[in-house]
């Protein structure tokens, strides 16, 4: 598994219009609202690591409440996926993300969602 194999265009969150991966360890991330986020792609194994670079907006945090997301974007660590290939065109695992917390003063926490991306 390297990176020049998982180069292409990935597509499998409900919030997420399409994943651009570039041999170069680069890639985007285009969420159907619009926004564009800069990612970084690692293999190491059989573990691909991608990790926001851009700065934070509050459009990655669509699983959450537009209010919520723009109050807790300004501290939110970077979006992270941590994903293992299940064959050239799969790749499943867990995204590192905002999600809603109703215990938590801010009403959100960080947590992570079960995701699965496929190559166009």
């Amino acid at each position: 598994l390297t990176i020049d194999n998982l180069a292409g265009t990935w597509t499998g969150e409900d919030f997420i219009d399409k994943i651009l991966i570039l041999r170069g360890g680069r890639g985007f991330v285009i969420f159907k609202n619009g926004a564009n986020m800069n990612v970084s792609v690692h293999v190491s194994g059989g573990l691909v690591t991608v990790m926001q670079t851009s700065s934070t907006n509050a459009s990655f945090f669509p699983e959450i409440s537009r209010e919520l997301a723009l109050s807790a974007a300004p501290l939110a660590k970077p979006v992270e996926w941590e994903l293992k290939a299940e064959n050239l065109t799969t790749l499943s695992g867990s995204k590192k993300t905002l999600i809603e917390d109703p215990t938590s003063s801010t009403g959100v926490s960080s947590g992570t969602i079960q995701v699965q991306w496929h190559k166009k």
